[in-house]
């Protein structure tokens, strides 16, 4: 038991020296303008939450690690990142969860749930891959409906917008809670979540929206 809580600890003090050295040169490089949407922001809700993006480069989750800095985030990492020891010592050091997209298990649906009862923070980019299309976004996964679910904690969207060019400053959208056991019910039909992942979907459009309107206006 205490080996467990001292390289919880490590791997907490790890993640924290990464957040606080990286900061200033994260914020010099993509200089991110904030936006809020609705009448609850977001990135201020404590407990379990799932944050979910579009995923446009990847350099996504540093960006959303600088703008929800309230937060210790733990991101969702595909098996194939995991390529070397020393890239699984980073990744598990960094409060990275490893999950098989082709085959989603158990153990990885628990080790989502059980952060999120905790009262954790995830990160997710339900798209499932970096979109490259530069155009709209992908269809989004149920996968992550089901999660915040099974964990009882409400998602909020998050829009990140594409820098056409290095020099240009990188805009990103913060939208409100959304409950998903209220839209699913208690116990969850495909349907439903299929449902519920559409208007999330949807939200997370309006935030795209909501920034083309303010860039139009400035």
């Amino acid at each position: 038991m205490s080996s467990e809580k001292s390289q919880k600890k490590d791997n907490y003090f790890f993640h924290n020296f990464v957040r606080l050295t990286g900061v200033i040169p994260a914020y010099l490089w993509l200089r991110p303008k904030v936006l809020r949407f609705g009448n609850e922001d977001g990135s201020k809700i404590k407990g379990g939450v799932m944050f979910i993006s579009n995923h446009v480069t990847f350099i996504d989750p540093m960006m959303l690690h600088l703008i929800l800095w309230r937060r210790r985030l733990h991101c969702l990492a595909t098996k194939d990142l995991y390529r070397t020891k020393l890239m699984s010592w980073f990744l598990n050091a960094t409060l990275s969860v490893q999950v098989d997209k082709e085959n989603f298990s158990m153990r990885s649906l628990h080790a989502v749930t059980d952060r999120l009862k905790e009262g954790k923070a995830l990160l997710i980019f339900p798209e499932g891959t970096v979109n490259e299309t530069k155009e709209e976004m992908l269809q989004f996964k149920t996968g992550a409906l089901l999660m915040a679910h099974l964990g009882n904690a409400p998602i909020v969207p998050v829009y990140l917008q594409r820098r056409e060019k290095f020099i240009h400053r990188t805009y990103a959208v913060i939208g409100e809670p959304i409950n998903v056991r209220e839209l699913c019910g208690p116990v969850p039909s495909m349907d439903k979540l299929q449902e519920a992942c559409a208007l999330v979907e949807s939200k997370t459009n309006e935030l795209k929206e909501y920034l083309d309107n303010y860039k139009k206006g400035k």
